[in-house]
């Protein structure tokens, strides 16, 4: 089949929603269930949206004295075990968020967080999981190093 070429002028308002793509998402259960679950395209502003609603915190911060200016100094401390733990619970949840605005079905909860549990109850493996974000990815047109 020969791709379609359409040489676009303008964008207008009326151009709404002109890129999403949408696709099906295969994930063959162990028992051999295949079950095919509509995933869309996240737009270029996810890694933004996913930044306003979490954040990383701030590192904290050490003292060291700075010998060449003779004074003491604040340097966050990015080797914190607290902190990066709390990094990692973040990393977490950015990776659950994005999959939800991929899935392109009703996830019953009125929050992210919400609709997040509801997706973690299912009991979803974690290879379907990475599927289903895999699929997603490419239909975005987004590579790992994006996806973090």
């Amino acid at each position: 089949m020969a791709n379609k070429v359409v040489k676009l002028t303008k964008l207008s308002k009326a151009d709404k929603g002109k890129f999403q793509q949408k696709g099906v998402s295969k994930v063959e259960l162990a028992d051999g269930t295949i079950l095919e679950i509509p995933i869309k395209s996240i737009g270029i502003n996810f890694r933004d949206k996913l930044e306003d609603e979490y954040p990383y915190p701030e590192p904290p911060v050490t003292k060291i004295f700075n010998k060449q200016l003779k004074r003491f100094e604040e340097v966050p401390n990015t080797n914190d075990p607290k902190w990066k733990a709390e990094c990692a619970k973040i990393d977490n949840i950015r990776v659950y968020a994005t999959v939800i605005w991929g899935i392109d079905i009703e996830i019953e909860g009125d929050t992210l967080e919400d609709k997040v549990q509801t997706l973690l109850d299912t009991g979803i493996p974690a290879g379907a999981f990475s599927k289903i974000a895999q699929d997603i990815m490419k239909l975005s047109g987004i590579d790992q190093e994006q996806f973090q």
